[in-house]
């Protein structure tokens, strides 16, 4: 784009296409709100005019922003679209009202998944919509080498064509933190590529402290979304790490995390991000727009929240052409009418209206792409079989999984005794349910199976090809012909969530991109994901429905999972036996 027009209409040489004037403009730099207009070229914002005025200017178009507070567009600096079931286009829809401009993507779901395919049907199902997504190559394709298998690998000559693709500005968070501060090669290639390219390295570094949390950090990877407590909050804040504060559908950090940002000043190394939401969540509640809520609710004022989503994001992420109203930058703009509840009323893209009252003015429509018309659950009909111990009778001293009841995201590793016959294990008066996962991206055909206590389910059986990181088909019931039936239902469907009990499917999410996205609308997908929710709680299950148990396989949160290739020790990375 040329400067040249921005910079005559600034110099009155030339008219503006837009004004908008009437509004209370929030100054991210000095941290007040100004009377004021802002005269908008090109999509550029030209001129600010902070009440030195007597008539307005000349433009092509005005906007009354009848006293509102104007703030420049959020910027989400961690999240993963996939997590909302929906394509990118669809998503773009429901978070563009709530004020998100632009975000940055991590597609490794999809990259799981699909590979280099997967990433390049985001980018280009992303061309349709206005609001910008930035994507980030992922850096954790599988999220840990040796321990699960998926539908793709990425090294560092991975990494290095992702980083050539339109749109991708740097590396994803580093899951595989063990294997980064231990110089697994790998991860070295991965990190090498980042330097040679001169991008960012997002982090993910959960509980990791002192040598090794600066050994992690010399690496590149500068930013953290996975703090949950005030005590490491303020050591990654000493130490420079980006502390992206994470609002996401099932983890709620600000509270801790807030306190931290508080004792340090409101440090310019403080983000917000959302990380993950479902559509459910994305329509009711918001996106960006209700992290901030969460964070002045917290404490954090109205005007430190706005520049930890604009210009502490904006800084972090090099997008240095955004995250102010300024001369000069994007004419992202979002008009709100109660900054305390950070209530969104307009959102401009570029300059352009986009959306109002919580609506997009005109729904982006998703091209039609042929990635989405493929089957990804690659798997032959299973059957009671598929979920016996391939063990001979008798008793045995097994290892388990363990949820733990307060801290829900931990699983633990014990040890019971159980007796064996014909492959099963007699679990009907005991807090224990049958944990499976088969491999569905045709690669190596494996499967594992474990017990797991503390789910609370009572009966019946949930499948799930979400299933973080590498997406394979988990299955979790005390039913074994319900697991079959879940499991068949989305084997046949391409993918998604299904729910059985009494030998009878209750509810099922369709999710036939990759398995683990569908191209219906947030409107569309909400009555299904809400039914879905309630009868998961129905039989039992005490966690997050959904998102927890598309957690139980993966290998970067503490401290064991079970993936296809057996029980995982995530701290040592290795599959340990089961018996």
């Amino acid at each position: 784009m040329s400067f040249k027009s921005v910079i005559n209409a600034a110099s009155k040489n030339a008219d503006y296409d837009l004004v908008i004037f009437n509004v209370k403009i929030a100054n991210v730099y000095t941290k007040e709100l100004l009377d004021g207009n802002i005269c908008i070229k090109n999509g550029i914002i030209s001129h600010v005019d902070y009440g030195n005025y007597s008539e307005l200017p000349a433009s092509s178009g005005y906007f009354d922003g009848k006293g509102k507070i104007a703030a420049p567009g959020f910027i989400d600096t961690h999240m993963h679209i996939e997590s909302s079931m929906m394509n990118p286009v669809n998503f773009a829809n429901v978070a563009l009202p709530h004020g998100t401009t632009t975000a940055v993507c991590d597609p490794h779901e999809i990259a799981n998944v699909a590979g280099i395919k997967g990433i390049e049907y985001m980018i280009e199902n992303s061309k349709s919509t206005p609001m910008d997504l930035k994507y980030v190559a992922p850096s954790c394709v599988p999220s840990a080498v040796g321990v699960e298998t998926a539908g793709a690998s990425f090294g560092g000559r991975e990494i290095k064509k992702i980083l050539e693709m339109d749109g991708v500005i740097g590396i994803a968070e580093l899951m595989d933190y063990p294997g980064v501060v231990s110089g697994d090669s790998r991860m070295m290639e991965i990190i090498e590529e980042a330097h040679k390219k001169n991008v960012f390295i997002q982090g993910h570094a959960p509980l990791l402290s002192c040598s090794h949390l600066s050994a992690y950090i010399s690496s590149g990877a500068r930013s953290d979304h996975e703090v949950r407590t005030f005590e490491e909050a303020m050591e990654k804040l000493r130490l420079g790490v980006v502390l992206e504060c994470r609002e996401s559908s099932g983890a709620k950090n600000i509270p801790e995390l807030a306190k931290a940002v508080i004792k340090c000043g409101f440090p310019s190394n403080a983000t917000l991000c959302t990380d993950y939401r479902d559509a459910g969540d994305l329509l009711v509640e918001g996106h960006l727009d209700q992290v901030a809520r969460s964070a002045v609710l917290n404490g954090i004022p109205p005007i430190e929240t706005l520049k930890m989503i604009t210009l502490n994001a904006a800084s972090w992420l090099r997008l240095y052409d955004r995250g102010a109203i300024s001369p000069g930058l994007r004419a992202d703009i979002v008009l709100i009418d109660d900054f305390e509840k950070f209530n969104v009323d307009e959102v401009f893209v570029l300059g352009n209206l986009v959306a109002r009252g919580g609506k997009v003015l005109s729904p982006a429509v998703s091209p039609d792409l042929e990635f989405e018309k493929t089957n990804s659950v690659r798997l032959n009909k299973l059957d009671k079989s598929s979920f016996a111990f391939d063990l001979p009778d008798g008793n045995y001293r097994m290892k388990i999984m363990s949820i733990d009841p307060d801290i829900t995201y931990l699983t633990t590793l014990e040890t019971i005794d159980v007796d064996v016959l014909n492959g099963y294990v007699d679990i009907s008066d005991t807090d224990l349910v049958y944990l499976a996962v088969f491999e569905r991206h045709n690669i190596d055909k494996t499967s594992s199976l474990c017990l797991l206590r503390n789910s609370g389910i009572s009966h019946g059986a949930v499948a799930s090809t979400i299933s973080h990181d590498c997406h394979n088909l988990v299955v979790i019931g005390k039913d074994i012909d319900d697991m079959v039936l879940c499991a068949n239902t989305l084997i046949e469907c391409g993918g998604g969530v299904a729910v059985s009990a009494d030998k009878r499917i209750l509810s099922v999410i369709e999710l036939p991109i990759g398995g683990i996205m569908a191209s219906k609308s947030a409107e569309e997908l909400i009555p299904e994901i809400n039914h879905t929710k309630q009868v998961i709680k129905s039989i039992g299950f005490r966690g997050a429905p959904i998102m927890q148990i598309a957690t139980l396989s993966l290998v970067v949160l503490p401290h064991v999972r079970l993936t296809n290739l057996g029980l995982v020790d995530v701290s040592k990375q290795k599959v340990i036996p089961l018996v």
